[in-house]
């Protein structure tokens, strides 16, 4: 029950009696009837990491005669066993468990026997978590037919297993103790050690549950306040990501990573970290909490990886996972500007235009955006019969690629350029006779506007998106645009 007692966040504490009453058994050999009467409690007591369970149990049976109904003879008979244990080792790595048993039973006769008796195991955990060993000792007060007995043993041990402690390899040799009797206490003396035994043993499944607790997160808590995550209470939840964050392409992310206690102070302990999956930490063990952790993201989107984070110490084990995924970015680019041209009687002024279009990855980290273009110009070339004309608005597309690289602050930023291999706008550019393309821009393929944006270079946009102007001066070419990112949702 100790994983139930303990499953609750803020359980607090109370005790609570729930009493369950077994319906008479009566047996009738046709001279005398016997009749048992059977009732039984248990109450409960969560006070943070200690656990108090009270068990309790009356028997009371009654001889009658079936002729004269007369009561012949009647015994009752009481037990109480307490059991309290802190599931949570202390600082040096003691768990302490104790159980007290009662016994009363009395008869009509007025013989009585009364036993009372205390084991107390004291639990030692090592670095790794794991129960080393148990120290016992045991007391025992009976009195059974005008006998009695003291009994104390001392500076036992048993060792420690995965699944709790050893209970048949009881080790004796430092053993110290006494006994005191009164009467003929043989019958006794052999109640005693065997209850001793018979405790250390029906007690050891409960050191093992603790056990199971301190080592899966139930003391022991890692966290991470900024993504507000941290060691589940549940068992079968160590192992689940608690939080996942979404991280941009070749990125760095630091978090910071914390110890706590559920029930005290928080202890001083080394973590350690696993990465499954791209890309990489700055480093895999804190020698103590709380410390930062930064992690690196691949370069390519939609990458997942895992980070585990566990505290090993004598207060237990916690354990933390968390995920980060290397989300697809998203960015859509527009543009919009002039360009002016003179040079003697060549005069040139055009406007342009791109849609916003998104961007997509195409693999290796790069993405591509592919934006519907539009330009229009007015040029003055002088010739026979003829001194200028309005060139006629052109369509086509204008490719841009796109990288996620590092700016100066260590944050992602778009680095983003024509591609003027893929990028074709046709236009009317035809004045006079003669092709504009022919005497201002021979070899390109994007018209004015691709013109413009191979003269604007490589742009660089913040990741979240943002506006950027471009002024530009070559070869008598001045180009002034702007250039609008925006995050599509």
């Amino acid at each position: 029950s100790l994983d139930f007692l303990t499953s609750t966040a803020g359980s607090g504490t109370g005790t609570e009696d729930l009493p369950e009453h077994n319906p008479a058994s009566r047996q009738d050999d046709g001279i005398r009837t016997v009749t048992d009467n059977v009732s039984e409690s248990w109450g409960v007591d969560i006070a943070g990491s200690r656990v108090t369970v009270v068990l309790g149990a009356k028997l009371t049976e009654t001889i009658t005669d079936d002729k004269t109904h007369s009561l012949l003879v009647w015994v009752t008979e009481s037990r109480t066993y307490k059991g309290v244990i802190d599931i949570c080792p202390d600082p040096s790595g003691g768990v302490p468990l104790t159980v007290t048993t009662r016994i009363q039973i009395d008869t009509s006769t007025g013989k009585s026997v009364s036993s009372d008796a205390t084991l107390d195991l004291h639990g030692h955990v090592n670095d790794q978590a794991g129960l080393a060993s148990v120290d016992a000792s045991y007391e025992n007060h009976s009195k059974l037919s005008g006998s009695s007995i003291d009994l104390t043993m001392a500076n036992m041990s048993l060792p420690g297993t995965a699944n709790g402690y050893d209970g048949s390899s009881v080790n004796t040799s430092s053993a110290t103790g006494s006994v005191n009797t009164t009467g003929d206490a043989t019958a006794s003396l052999k109640f005693a050690v065997s209850d001793f035994g018979l405790g250390v043993n029906l007690v050891e499944p409960v050191m093992e549950a603790a056990q199971k607790l301190w080592r899966n997160g139930r003391c022991v808590v890692v966290a991470v306040p900024e993504y507000n995550a941290e060691t589940p209470r549940k068992i079968a939840e160590q192992g689940s990501v608690q939080h996942t964050e979404e991280v941009d392409t070749k990125s760095d992310t630091t978090f910071g990573v914390t110890l706590k206690h559920r029930y005290g102070a928080p202890p001083r302990a080394p973590v350690d970290l696993s990465l499954s999956g791209e890309d990489k930490l700055d480093t895999e063990h804190l020698d103590a909490a709380p410390g930062t952790i930064t992690y690196t993201a691949p370069s390519d989107e939609g990458k997942t990886a895992t980070v585990t984070m566990t505290s090993t110490s004598k207060r237990g084990i916690g354990k933390l996972v968390i995920e980060f995924d290397t989300k697809s970015k998203k960015l859509a680019l527009s543009m919009n500007g002039s360009m002016t041209f003179g040079s003697g009687s060549i005069t040139l002024t055009a406007q342009f235009r791109a849609s916003s279009a998104a961007f997509k990855p195409v693999g290796d980290g790069t993405y591509r955006a592919s934006l519907p273009a539009t330009t229009s110009y007015i040029l003055t070339f002088p010739g026979e019969n003829c001194s200028s004309a309005n060139g006629t608005e052109g369509r086509g597309t204008l490719v841009f690629t796109g990288t996620i690289d590092q700016g100066p602050d260590k944050k992602p930023v778009w680095h983003v350029k024509l591609d003027g291999k893929r990028s074709v706008v046709h236009t009317n550019e035809t004045a006079c006779g003669k092709s504009f393309s022919d005497v201002l821009l021979s070899g390109t393929s994007g018209g004015l506007v691709g013109a413009m944006a191979s003269i604007a270079g490589v742009i660089t946009l913040p990741v979240d998106g943002g506006t950027v102007h471009v002024n530009k001066n070559l070869s008598g070419l001045h180009m002034s645009a702007t250039f609008v990112a925006t995050v599509p949702k």
